[in-house]
């Protein structure tokens, strides 16, 4: 996320976006704005959800009561431990409140901690008068998304935790155990040929002193590896992720999660009354990938075309692509977005199921071929050695 400051109109303002600094400018010298300076936003990312969710529940059970809303903002952070990170946002958008600015603009100076969907809902319900029902809307919406994140995580922490595992034990064996164990006297004297011993056990022997220089080294190539990537992908974006989607299986995980994510908002945002065409404006500008933001750019521009939006979304399926060309309505796209995001949901959730096993065997594989050669390179030896000297 970063943070841009800029005129327009004579004017100073203040804006968050997550495009790339590049594309930031290009936007804004075509919009007529001079930017005066973008840096990156660190410092209000560790609010967690669980505040946001209350923050917004209480401020839509305070708004149906017709408790005014600077009132409410009192009592909110009245409610909050003074430790935590939410109170420096509350406090601003309660200042922002109190000089005049309607609070769903207020709370658009922090779109990292409330999202692009939530803050465009409890603006439609501000216009249409309904934003003690928006809050809660929006609430739920991120405590839905939040849990959905849990899930994932929960499926993915047993074959992450045991990839952990295997890695450590690779790692604790090939630069403590295994050379401390071939510098013994026994088994430099055994390796030498001494004692008569000599056999295939010593090419595993060889083999795992080998491992106490490959295995560090190796893993050192995959960090600068992964580190020269991270450089790669920020410098040329989009380059990068053409390349990535080609990639069969890659291209899947990465298209349903977007598109899941972005059906459940659009269905948040028809429902509260946004445009079709502002949703999707919205869903644009809350996307990381340079590729999904141009398919939901496109997206709208079809719309204001005159043409059906499903035209722009390339990788729909089959199923999902029918499923929207028969919503005529507002009633019935809402339907049709909650459908489709049920779908993407269900072929993510089989994604991240599938990748579990695959990890874990991978990790299994590993450690069965750490002991078998731990078995013949130091213990079947070490016995043998034993037996020659006895």
């Amino acid at each position: 996320m970063y943070v841009i400051r800029y005129l327009h109109q004579g004017l100073q303002l203040r804006e968050e976006s997550p495009e790339a600094p590049v594309d930031i400018r290009r936007k804004y010298a075509q919009d007529g704005k001079i930017v005066l300076s973008i840096t990156r936003s660190y410092s209000l990312r560790g609010v967690p959800k669980e505040e946001v969710i209350a923050f917004l529940t209480a401020m839509g059970d305070q708004a149906g009561a017709g408790v005014h809303t600077t009132q409410a903002l009192d009592n909110i952070l009245a409610s909050f431990p003074d430790t935590s990170a939410f109170i420096p946002v509350l406090k601003k958008i309660r200042a922002l409140v109190v000089e005049g600015t309607p609070i769903s603009e207020a709370m658009k100076q922090y779109p990292h901690v409330f999202g692009h969907s939530a803050l465009a809902m409890i603006e439609a319900g501000e216009h249409s008068g309904q934003i003690g029902e928006t809050f809660l809307t929006s609430a739920d919406f991120i405590a839905s998304q939040d849990e959905i994140n849990k899930n994932l995580w929960q499926q993915l922490s047993k074959p992450l935790l045991t990839f952990m595992f295997g890695l450590a034990s690779l790692l604790i064996n090939s630069m403590f155990v295994i050379p401390k164990l071939m510098n013994t006297a026994l088994f430099k004297n055994a390796s030498g040929g001494k004692n008569g011993v000599h056999d295939a056990a010593y090419y595993c022997m060889a083999l795992l002193n080998a491992m106490s220089i490959i295995v560090p080294s190796s893993l050192a190539l995959a960090v600068a590896a992964i580190v020269a990537s991270i450089v790669m992908y920020k410098k040329h974006q989009e380059k990068v992720e053409e390349k990535i989607i080609m990639i069969p299986g890659l291209r899947e995980f990465i298209f349903f999660r977007a598109y899941f994510v972005a059906f459940s908002s659009l269905s948040k945002l028809v429902e509260v009354g946004v445009p079709l065409g502002d949703a999707f404006t919205i869903i644009e500008k809350s996307t990381g990938f340079i590729i999904l933001r141009r398919q939901f750019a496109a997206a709208r521009a079809t719309i204001n075309e005159g043409q059906h939006f499903t035209k722009a979304l390339t990788a729909l399926t089959a199923v999902e692509r029918s499923i929207l060309m028969t919503a005529q309505d507002n009633s019935r796209i809402h339907k049709s977005f909650q459908d489709t995001a049920k779908r993407y949901h269900r072929l993510y959730l089989k994604k991240v199921a599938s990748v579990g096993p695959k990890i874990q065997a991978a990790v299994i594989a590993l450690v069965v071929a750490i002991f078998v050669l731990e078995f013949f390179g130091i213990m079947l030896p070490y016995t043998k050695i034993l037996g020659s000297i006895h």
